[in-house]
């Protein structure tokens, strides 16, 4: 028995013209493939078709080992916008060989009828061991794909929850810079109003010593003029006595007069 990398090897009674196969991506070489299917013996097949698919097989599993390469750097410092269009690339690669691949296996079920029923047992046999081939590798592929995309789905959350948490740490740090403004300013709004206030005490205790040197200099004003005052209050008694003499005085003479008045 051999696998679909021996269908159409040099030796093999079908290869056509005894040329090597070549797929559309160039030449294979079948030996890296890792694929062992037990297909029937290439001179009961026809060995050139089946050469060729196993060939695009073959170049689809290299594309996929590619594509794994690719995205091992998923989620790592070196992704970005060139490792997505490398994985975009690549990705679309190996879809437009699966369609291709797909393509040759349905051709050759469609044309099993046309073949006589031994020709067409052997093909048959040979196409379920490509097509469980290909259903394999392809597998590996999808697998690949979704874990390629969970990968980036959650670098893409780690790389918002980074950029969230730069953006939240540098709003805390505009809203402390701006509580640190207003604080400076209302810093100065009380310096300055305890400026004002000291002034103003200040000013309050300037007066307050004017006063009080008012009130000694009338002190000492109403001191030195005691002995005037005690004067004039000893004049005013003087005064007062020397107008109630005065008086008796004119009392005594009014009443001599009207005493004179009588007599003649």
């Amino acid at each position: 028995k051999m696998s679909f990398q021996d269908v159409g090897k040099p030796g093999s009674s079908n290869r056509r013209g005894g040329a090597p196969l070549r797929s559309g991506f160039g030449e294979q070489s079948p030996s890296n493939s890792g694929f062992k299917s037990d297909l029937p013996e290439v001179s009961e097949l026809d060995g050139g078709v089946f050469a060729h698919i196993g060939d695009s097989i073959l170049q689809y599993q290299r594309n996929l080992a590619i594509l794994q390469n690719i995205a091992k750097s998923v989620g790592t410092k070196t992704d970005g916008a060139v490792l997505d269009t490398q994985l975009r690339v690549q990705i679309d690669v190996i879809k437009q060989l699966g369609s291709r691949i797909e393509k040759q296996l349905n051709e050759q079920e469609k044309n099993l009828p046309t073949l006589s029923r031994t020709e067409a047992a052997k093909n048959r046999a040979g196409l379920v061991k490509l097509r469980r081939d290909y259903q394999h590798v392809q597998s590996r592929f999808k697998n690949l794909c979704l874990t390629t995309k969970q990968k980036k789905e959650f670098a893409i959350a780690q790389q918002r929850e980074k950029t969230e948490q730069v953006e939240s740490r540098n709003a805390e740090s505009e809203s402390l810079k701006l509580q640190i403004q207003q604080q400076i300013e209302q810093d100065k709004v009380a310096e300055q109003i305890m400026k004002e206030r000291h002034e103003e005490i200040i000013q309050i205790n300037q007066g307050m010593r004017q006063v009080n040197d008012i009130y000694k200099d009338l002190a000492n004003i109403v001191g030195s003029q005691q002995e005037d005052i005690d004067q004039i209050d000893n004049q005013m008694e003087e005064s007062k006595e020397h107008a109630a003499a005065g008086l008796k005085q004119v009392e005594e003479a009014n009443i001599k007069a009207d005493q004179n008045c009588v007599i003649s």
